[in-house]
């Protein structure tokens, strides 16, 4: 009787210890925190996946033009500099994309956005932004300013520029007329109303009219010269898709990219007054018109 109630007591324990017990949450049971709450482990920064890498902009300073330049069609700069330029955004998915791929490679370029976006989507203003982009203005219902009064024009241009600066903490220096629709008096009257000279292209890849990824893709990377500025629109997918292979062409051509405000202060060659493009400066504020 003994032998077999010791056997019994010592049997159960026997077959706990030989058996895998199933995890506490398969049972129901969620895990204690630790006292004070229990810490996630720390990020780990994400790894560079790309050798091409846009060398540092970031000293560079965004400057604004003078009167005696009303327009850019390119700038005159030694050294191979240009600058990539998107219209029209932004877009709720395709920007932030865009964003991605040029963090990955350190590149800084320049939006031309358009109000009502500017508004509906603040988030990704604000990540342009501090990411080193140039926030420029496009007016707010992109339309061609050759085709409206002057007044409903500096209204078009003024309320696009408030909603940036109140937004982005950026205030825009440079203007793009929606669909390059602009003249030698409205030139005038833009900079004196809000000290913006007009930036135009050198190179339009015509991406809105859906050539294909391909043809996207050679014409930025054919377009790349001294002081180019190159047009694209971040509104369409296929556009999105070009830019790896598009970039990192034009980077192994030996350039560098650059703002539109970063290619004048290279033009202008040492006359340059403004303040550093630094992350102090990006999360404070910009430069304004008549900061020269």
């Amino acid at each position: 009787m003994r032998i077999l109630k010791y056997l019994l007591l010592v049997s159960p324990l026997v077959l706990l210890s030989s058996c895998t017990l199933p995890e506490p949450s398969l049972l129901g049971i969620q895990p204690v925190a630790e006292k004070g709450g229990a810490k996630a482990p720390p990020k780990k920064k994400p790894e560079r996946l790309n050798a091409l890498h846009n060398a540092d902009v970031d000293h560079l300073p965004f400057v604004q033009a003078t009167r005696d330049r009303l327009e850019y069609i390119r700038a005159n700069v030694e050294g191979r500099y240009c600058a990539l330029t998107f219209d029209d955004g932004p877009h709720p998915t395709l920007t932030p994309k865009l964003l991605d791929i040029l963090a990955e490679r350190n590149i800084r370029c320049t939006f031309y956005v358009v109000g009502p976006l500017v508004r509906t989507y603040p988030a990704i203003m604000k990540r342009m932004v501090a990411e080193g982009h140039e926030v420029a203005n496009h007016t707010m219902t992109h339309r061609d300013i050759r085709h409206i009064s002057v007044d409903r024009m500096k209204t078009e241009l003024g309320d696009c520029h408030k909603l940036l600066v109140d937004i982005t903490g950026q205030t825009p220096l440079t203007f793009r007329p929606p669909g390059g629709g602009y003249n030698d008096r409205l030139m005038k009257i833009i900079y004196d109303d809000l000290g913006y000279s007009t930036f135009i292209w050198t190179v339009d890849t015509n991406d809105w009219r859906r050539p294909g990824v391909d043809v996207v893709t050679k014409r930025l990377i054919n377009g790349a010269s001294p002081g180019a500025i190159l047009l694209c629109h971040d509104i369409h997918a296929p556009t999105i898709e070009a830019i790896p292979a598009a970039v990192d062409g034009i980077l192994k051509k030996g350039y560098t990219f650059v703002t539109v405000s970063q290619l004048v202060g290279l033009e202008k060659q040492g006359n340059v007054k403004s303040a550093p493009n630094t992350r102090a400066v990006r999360q404070l504020a910009y430069f304004g018109p008549g900061a020269l």
